[in-house]
């Protein structure tokens, strides 16, 4: 990473790259998660990127741009496998007022999460350090959040089952996905169907996956028409 200046004028070139207008406050905010970011990252192995540009894009980039699209009665999200915190804390400073869940596993990690709730003040923000696993059995957690996020999990029919017993009915899962895409909707059984697909970066061949989950009432609508 760049020292602190040419990080800041790093991430608005980036951003203006992808069409992104970064207010100063927002752009302040970012640059701090990256250098806290930074300094773990010497101590733990946060992240794996080491080329500058990949590395803003993947962890700043396309959370903003994957951001856009969440729903503006989305009240609560939950990202497994935070890890390093991306997607889960650009998208919290776009939305502060959204309740945010981080759930990772390794101690260290979930450390360092917990550290950057406590840097940039995410008053809405918790860590649950467990496997998801360990949250399906909570009955305070089913069907109790209107977004999931995952970007670095091994997807399969069961996994994308039981994390959708997560989110309420009527809510969604973003999947941040390689250029490999197209098997998710493959995965897919009622209720849960694939809404949409969105480009992220381009150079990085991403895309957002937008699977939904039908609400009660749409069921309720289809077993009349039945």
């Amino acid at each position: 990473m760049p020292d602190s200046i040419e990080l800041h004028a790093k991430l608005l070139e980036r951003a203006a790259l992808s069409q992104i207008r970064l207010h100063p406050d927002l752009a302040n905010r970012l640059k701090k998660y990256l250098d806290l970011l930074n300094h773990w990252n010497k101590r733990i192995n946060l992240t794996s990127l080491v080329n500058e540009d990949k590395a803003l894009d993947r962890l700043i980039i396309e959370p903003l741009i994957a951001a856009n699209q969440i729903r503006n009665d989305a009240q609560s999200f939950i990202d497994i496998g935070s890890g390093s915190g991306s997607p889960a804390i650009p998208i919290n400073l776009v939305y502060p007022n959204m309740r945010m869940c981080m759930v990772e596993s390794r101690s260290r990690k979930a450390a360092f999460l917990s550290e950057a709730i406590r840097e940039l003040s995410l008053s809405n923000a918790r860590v649950e350090n467990c496997r998801y696993e360990d949250l399906l059995p909570r009955p305070a957690i089913q069907n109790s959040s209107c977004l999931l996020t995952i970007r670095s999990l091994k997807l399969s029919p069961d996994v994308l089952k039981q994390l959708g017993s997560l989110i309420r009915p009527g809510g969604q899962i973003f999947v941040f996905a390689s250029e490999n895409f197209s098997r998710i909707s493959k995965m897919l059984e009622h209720p849960f169907s694939q809404q949409a697909t969105f480009p992220l970066v381009e150079s990085l061949k991403s895309h957002l996956v937008v699977i939904g989950k039908d609400s009660i009432e749409i069921k309720r609508e289809t077993e009349e028409q039945l």
